[in-house]
């Protein structure tokens, strides 16, 4: 989802409800969608930042080898809360003749931002009906620490389940999962986690609730002083002890990525090699391909090939499989990849060895705006003999447009962003910004400038190689979602 603050337009949105779009006469779908950015980005030559608006999805028509000409599903009544998180949505379907209510989410959120409820309804053919409900609530670093799931029975929402997490400073180390009995939680199984000093995750011990916590299995981690992982142990409780049951190992070269992973299984009394996977790579640390050999009496022996190939930009290319025939490597599949100028996926497909000639598979293509939103995805399954699609799917997403940076909503209220103005450096602290969050800033023209994974609770910034003006930024999640934004003003 795109940063922008206004809800979605009346004008766009009876552009998007216009389902006529001509699809038949067209061997190329992403043709016919090119026309439909068009005729949106015409309308708006001034857009900046976009906001999802709705939608549409068709399918293929297998009889006349073309896609149908009326959608069959669309989402619909997309609407954003101040902060710009999603708090409505409601899907549709074609029933022949008219456009039916299928189901609507209802999202609601505390003052930090964090989702609190998430409630489904179902449509009876008269009137929104409740089905399913979930719960969240977190602790004072806005953690996750409940997830209550709850199901809608004749007149009042009935517990069903509940996820427990506990955390320390840093990291989670309790996961546990809970079913109501009609009057209580009861357990179910739980997860405890434990680190080193450096955050690494050196054990997940899993139990089962039976009038008590009982071990069932455990994973010890080890890790080298680059706080690489060298080594996972799988053990089992047999009631009164752990007992081996498989390990690997795994080695590294200079730039720390992984050369070997090794897998044993325990005999009962010693480890015995069942695996290997060695790996090679590029100056540019990609991966170009991963050999994998099976343990055979006494020795390694050849099993599968997966070789990678890069452009200029370090995008995968191309994935080809291959599996170890006696004397050689025999093809099975291979999959392919195009990019646009932003370094997006624009096209993908897997092809199968069909003994002599590649037999096609299937095929995805993906749209972007100009801003990188997502725009459209087509994905087309063939027969066997890859001659006829005989599945497709096709979606085309509409957007609401900001006409400026001044209709951009500042950042949530746990960001804070100094100095700012500032000459180009900026620090950036949030207290619940996880490992995986990440920063991007982008022009008044829409254009991203510069993308960053966001490290701990605060982040120093480098814009100084960038003019005087206003600059927009965004944090992101792990999982995608909008956590919060502003502007950035650089005063040289």
């Amino acid at each position: 989802m795109c940063i922008g603050l206004t809800m979605f337009s009346l004008t766009l949105f009876a552009q998007s409800n216009n389902t006529n779009f001509s699809f038949q006469n067209e061997n190329d779908p992403s043709k016919i969608f090119t026309k439909h950015l068009l005729v949106n980005h015409n309308k708006h030559q001034a857009e900046s930042l976009y906001l999802e608006d709705s939608l549409y999805t068709w399918k293929w028509d297998t009889n006349t080898s073309n896609w149908n000409t009326q959608a069959y599903y669309k989402t619909i009544n997309i609407i954003y809360n101040a902060q710009n998180r999603l708090t409505n949505e409601t899907d549709q379907e074609w029933n022949g003749s008219a456009w039916v209510n299928y189901d609507q989410f209802i999202f609601t959120y505390d003052g930090n931002g964090n989702k609190t409820g998430q409630m489904s309804q179902l449509w009876s053919g008269s009137a929104w009906v409740n089905s399913t409900n979930s719960i969240y609530s977190y602790n004072v670093n806005n953690r996750l620490i409940s997830n209550i799931y709850q199901l809608w029975v004749g007149s009042a929402w009935v517990n069903s389940t509940q996820y427990l997490y506990v955390w320390n400073a840093n990291n989670l180390t309790s996961y546990t999962y809970q079913t109501w009995s009609g009057s209580a939680w009861v357990n179910n199984n739980m997860d405890t986690y434990a680190y080193d000093a450096n955050n690494n995750e050196i054990s997940d011990l899993y139990q089962i609730w039976s009038s008590g916590w009982v071990n069932d299995y455990i994973h010890i981690y080890d890790f080298d002083a680059n706080n690489n992982e060298i080594d996972e142990l799988y053990q089992t409780w047999n009631g009164s002890t752990w007992v081996n049951k498989t390990q690997s190992t795994y080695t590294y070269n200079i730039n720390n990525y992984k050369t070997t992973a090794t897998n044993q299984t325990w005999n009962g009394s010693a480890w015995v090699n069942t695996a290997m996977d060695r790996y090679v790579y590029d100056l540019h640390n990609n991966q170009l391909n991963d050999t994998n050999y099976e343990w055979i009496t006494s020795s390694w022996e050849f099993n599968n090939l997966t070789t990678n190939v890069f452009d200029i930009n370090n995008n995968l290319t191309s994935n080809l499989l291959q599996f170890w025939e006696i004397t050689t490597w025999v093809n099975e599949g291979i999959f392919t990849y195009t990019y646009n100028v932003n370094n997006r996926v624009t096209y993908e497909d897997y092809k199968t060895w069909g003994g002599s000639t590649w037999v096609n598979n299937y095929e995805d293509k993906f749209g972007f705006t100009v801003y990188n939103a997502n725009l459209y995805s087509v994905n087309m399954q063939f027969n066997a003999t890859g001659t006829k699609v005989n599945l497709g799917d096709s979606s085309y997403y509409y957007y609401n447009t900001v006409s400026g940076i001044q209709n951009l909503s500042e950042g949530t209220s746990n960001i804070t962003v100094y100095p700012n103005p500032s000459n180009g450096k900026f620090t950036v602290e949030w207290s619940a910004i996880s490992a995986q969050s990440s920063l991007e800033i982008y022009n008044t023209l829409g254009e991203e400038i510069k993308s960053v994974e966001l490290n701990g609770n605060t982040n120093r910034i480098d814009l100084s190689n960038q003019n005087s003006g206003v600059y927009l930024y965004r944090v992101m999640s792990e999982t995608g979602e909008l956590i919060g934004q502003g502007k950035l003003i650089i005063q040289k």
